[in-house]
């Protein structure tokens, strides 16, 4: 089976180089340009080959095949040596076997689509996939912030019985980009990964939640699917499994499957993190290790988490009251002490990186701070908890945005 990659930044860099290591070579990995003119550059950057970079040490990665996702470009204009073709196993799943679809039309079709591109950008892009998409393929998630998931599902794909795979993970790997198609990992962190709520009612998480005692519980890939031949929905679930299953098997991506309730609790660690590294070094152009030098940027920090950790306890208290589960203990994970220890921890653990806004800012891109600060605002609203530092936080970004950070004097 053929995995699509859709943002070649250092996060989708770091991904497509250790799948394409770990994979079958009958297992073809596709990087998606937006235009054909950009997928053959990436052709012709060393002929090809993705660098991959730790502690001084290069290890090259080659044999991508290039395709791309503008709609503009009709499989007509895609040059022939760009052109992918069925793998083998595919062929033999049958997964490109319908008479009715012309062979260049089949070779477009896209069952596992790992999207690393900025949040604010996915929809879009993942427009101009639909007719490439259906309910049988796999879409992997791999943004900072939240509510991208939803959005998704409630302006993209509506109808849960066609709405393809979902698997949303949290990425902890400190990365940055030496130049294009050579990244830097530095800093080794994991990644989680958790399968969203099934259309049909498969539960993915059976094994996981039918244990009888903690070290059994586990959650199993047979969940999701068994034998693609005996399964009468196999086809449909086949690329779910490949996906969730290639990643497993990339060693150096430490990816783990975790229960969607875990993963909701990491998102939200992530998303406090991020809304104080990123705003503070966007508006301060300085790297992350710079803002926990100083009892100022501390202090900002600290009003962020406890922000945040009182719109969580709000949210909490009322789905637990909702779900009458009234003798649930508030997750310690989300108090103002461990959000703040684990915005430390990152911040140390990147301490030399520039953070992607900044990144953002100096090249007058759109900034993610819709899915971070903007987030714990939405929640704030609903719940009617108050967030003047993030509401502040959020402001100046977009103030910032507006004027130039170099050339003033």
């Amino acid at each position: 089976m053929r995995i699509h990659i859709m943002g070649m930044g250092s996060v989708g860099t770091l991904v497509a180089s250790h799948l394409k290591r770990t994979l079958p070579k009958y297992s073809p990995v596709t990087i998606l340009h937006k235009t054909t003119k950009r997928a053959l550059e990436a052709r012709q950057v060393r002929n090809g080959w993705v660098i991959l970079e730790n502690q001084g040490v290069e290890l090259s990665t080659y044999g991508f095949e290039h395709d791309v996702w503008d709609e503009a470009a009709s499989p007509q204009e895609l040059n022939p040596q760009l052109r992918p073709q069925p793998s083998r196993q595919d062929q033999e799943l049958g997964l490109f076997s319908d008479p009715t679809v012309k062979p260049e039309a089949a070779d477009r079709n896209i069952h596992s689509l790992i999207v690393t591109t900025k949040a604010y950008s996915v929809k879009q892009s993942l427009r101009s996939l639909l007719p490439r998409l259906s309910a049988a393929s796999t879409i992997v998630l791999l943004q900072n912030g939240m509510g991208l998931y939803e959005e998704l599902c409630k302006s993209l794909f509506p109808n849960p019985l066609n709405r393809p795979h979902f698997i949303v993970g949290v990425n902890n790997h400190g990365t940055w980009m030496k130049e294009h198609m050579h990244v830097v990992h530095a800093g080794i962190g994991n990644m989680k990964l958790a399968i969203m709520t099934d259309g049909l009612g498969r539960d993915f998480e059976r094994s996981y939640r039918e244990a009888t005692n903690a070290e059994d519980a586990k959650l199993n890939l047979d969940d999701i699917i068994t034998n693609v031949n005996e399964d009468v929905e196999g086809p449909r679930y086949y690329s779910l499994r490949y996906t969730m299953q290639a990643f497993l098997a990339a060693e150096g991506l430490y990816a783990s499957w975790i229960p969607t309730y875990d993963l909701h609790l990491a998102q939200l660690r992530k998303v406090v993190a991020n809304s104080v590294i990123n705003p503070l070094t966007a508006l301060l152009a300085c790297p992350n290790g710079l803002i926990f030098q100083h009892n100022t940027g501390r202090s900002i920090a600290y009003k962020i988490c406890k922000e945040a950790s009182r719109v969580f306890r709000a949210q909490w208290d009322a789905e637990r009251k909702a779900a009458g589960r009234m003798d649930e203990t508030f997750p310690i994970s989300l108090t103002t002490p461990a959000l703040l220890s684990e915005t430390e921890r990152i911040v140390q653990m990147t301490s030399k990186n520039y953070s992607s806004m900044l990144t953002d800012i100096r090249m007058s891109h759109p900034t993610e701070i819709k899915y971070l600060n903007g987030y714990l605002m939405g929640l704030g609203r609903r719940y009617n908890v108050p967030v003047p530092t993030n509401e502040m936080l959020y402001s100046l970004i977009h103030l910032r945005k507006e004027i130039p950070l170099y050339g003033l004097l």
